[in-house]
C-alpha cells in the first residue's frame, strides 16, 4: 500500500465535491404556508402543522414553490392522510394542471412549469381531525429529448385501498434500461430511475450498510469486503426498488428480501482488496416492475471500448468523508480510467482487476460500498462495469476511486448462478 488513510467504503454515497460541490439536501418543515424558492438540485421537505400528530382544523395552508427557468419539481409524498370529506382535502396547482388529493396512499407528482401551489384545508370539527402530510419537494433539470413530463391527473384514493401494483416480467434485452430520463448535471437521483440499485440493510435497525446490484430476479452482485465479519446470513437482508435511506418512507416498488446464499470470490484478499466480488442469492426470486429491473453484464466490453468514456456511480453514502448520509439515493457521473492511468496514482495497490475513476471534487464514499458503477451503451442500455470497493478518503485530490472490475468476472458469475447472461453457453 502507498503511504496514506487507506479505507475500505464499507457503505457508499456520493460524494459532490471537497470543494464545496457537494450535495446537501436542504431539510426543513414549514408548518402552515410559505412561499419558497428552491435551487437547482436541493431538496426540501415539508409537514403539516403538528406532524406526525394530527393537523388542527379548521385549517388552510398554502404553499408556493418556485425554482429557476429550465427546471422542474418533483413532488414525493411521503406520508398522506387526508380524508375524503367535503370540507377537507389537498390541491395542486401547476400551470394549466390543477389536482385535487386525497384519501390513504402514495402520490407523485411533476410540475409541468418551474413552480407549483399546494393548498391543505380542512373545515372539520377538531375533534374529527385525523389528517397529517409529509412531502419531498427535488428540483430536477427539465425532462430532455422528446420525453415529456406526465401531466398530473385528478386523483382520488379511496381511504380502504387495496390496489395491487402491477408489474411486468422484463425479457432479457431489457436489461439495464433506466426508469426515469436522467438528471442532466445533477447528483439527486429521479425516483425508479437506477431499477437495479440494491440497499443491504441489518434486520435489527434497517440501517443500509452496503449496495449491490440486481443481475436477475434472484442474484444480487456485491463487494466481497462488504460480507467481512459477517457471521450469520440472518443478520441481514435486501431491498430492492428503493429510494428513500428512511425504511418508513412509503415506496410502492419497495421489495425486501432476506438472502439465502453468499458466494465470495475465492480469491478475494482482504488485505490488497483484490477479487472484491461476492454474490448473493435471493431467498425469494423478485419480479420486475416500474421500479425494479436487472442490469446488463459487460458481456462483450472491453477497457478498449471505455477509454475516455464515463460512468455512473450511484448509492446512499456519506457526502463527504466521515460526513453526513444521504437521505435519498444520489448519483455522479465519472471519467473511466484505464488500469495504467489509475497506476500512476496508486501504484502497484491497483491490479488488473479493478477499474478507476477520477474527476476532482466527485467520488462514491463511505456507505456506497458494493454499489454499480454503470457504463450506457449507444442504445441506451445500461452495463455494470464497476463494483464500489475502495479508495483512500473521499474525493481527494489526485486519488481515483477504486473498483471491481465487472469484466473480469463475467465467467464466474455465469457459472456460480448457472445464468448464461451473455448467451455463451457458460453455464
Amino acid at each position: 500500500m502507498t503511504s496514506g488513510s487507506v479505507s475500505v467504503w464499507m457503505a457508499l454515497l456520493l460524494l459532490g465535491a471537497a470543494d464545496g460541490g457537494s450535495l446537501s439536501p436542504h431539510k426543513s418543515h414549514y408548518l402552515c404556508g410559505q412561499d419558497i424558492y428552491l435551487n437547482y438540485g436541493e431538496v426540501f421537505y415539508i409537514t403539516s402543522p403538528r406532524y406526525p400528530h394530527p393537523y388542527p382544523s379548521p385549517l388552510r395552508c398554502t404553499w408556493h414553490v418556485e425554482s429557476p427557468p429550465g427546471t422542474l419539481l418533483h413532488v414525493n409524498f411521503l406520508d398522506f392522510q387526508v380524508p375524503c370529506h367535503r370540507p377537507e382535502g389537498f390541491l395542486w396547482k401547476s400551470g394549466k394542471d390543477a389536482s385535487h388529493l386525497c384519501g390513504y396512499g402514495h402520490h407523485f407528482l411533476i410540475s409541468s412549469t418551474n413552480s407549483f401551489t399546494a393548498l391543505l384545508y380542512s373545515r372539520v370539527p377538531y375533534f374529527m381531525s385525523r389528517g397529517r402530510v409529509y412531502f419531498e419537494v427535488i428540483v430536477l433539470s427539465s425532462f430532455q429529448g422528446t420525453t415529456e413530463p406526465t401531466t398530473p391527473q385528478p386523483v382520488t384514493v379511496q381511504q380502504q385501498d387495496t390496489t395491487t401494483t402491477t408489474t411486468t416480467q422484463l425479457v432479457p434485452d431489457q436489461c439495464g434500461m433506466k426508469g426515469t430520463p436522467r438528471i442532466v448535471g445533477g447528483q439527486v437521483a429521479a425516483v425508479n430511475e437506477w431499477r437495479w440499485q440494491v440497499a443491504l440493510r441489518w434486520y435489527t435497525t434497517n440501517f443500509i450498510f452496503c449496495s449491490g446490484s440486481l443481475l436477475s430476479s434472484g442474484w444480487v452482485l456485491t463487494a466481497a469486503h462488504c460480507m467481512d465479519n459477517l457471521g450469520d446470513l440472518r443478520a441481514i437482508y435486501v431491498t430492492v426498488g428503493d429510494y428513500h435511506r428512511d425504511i418508513l418512507a412509503v415506496n410502492p416498488y419497495r421489495v425486501n428480501v432476506t438472502v439465502a446464499k453468499l458466494v465470495k470470490h475465492p480469491k478475494y484478499n482482504s488485505i490488497t482488496v483484490d477479487n472484491d466480488v461476492a454474490l448473493l442469492q435471493l431467498s425469494t426470486p423478485v419480479e420486475y416492475n416500474q421500479g425494479v429491473a436487472p442490469v446488463c453484464l459487460p458481456c462483450s466490453l472491453s477497457e478498449n471500448i471505455l477509454l475516455k468514456e464515463n460512468a455512473t456511480v450511484t448509492g446512499w453514502g456519506t457526502m463527504s468523508f466521515q460526513g453526513t448520509l444521504s437521505p435519498v439515493l444520489l448519483e455522479a457521473q465519472l471519467p473511466l480510467l484505464t488500469t495504467e492511468e489509475c497506476q500512476q496514482y496508486l501504484g502497484g495497490n491497483i491490479t488488473d482487476n479493478m477499474l478507476c475513476t477520477y474527476d476532482k471534487g466527485k467520488d462514491a464514499c463511505q456507505g456506497d460500498s458494493g454499489g454499480p458503477l454503470t457504463w450506457r451503451d449507444g442504445a441506451g442500455h445500461y452495463h455494470l462495469v464497476g463494483v464500489v470497493s475502495w479508495g483512500i478518503g473521499c474525493a481527494d485530490t489526485d486519488v481515483p476511486g477504486v473498483y471491481a472490475k465487472v469484466m473480469n468476472y463475467i465467467e464466474w458469475i455465469q457459472r456460480k448462478t448457472s445464468i448464461d447472461f451473455c448467451g455463451s453457453g457458460v453455464q
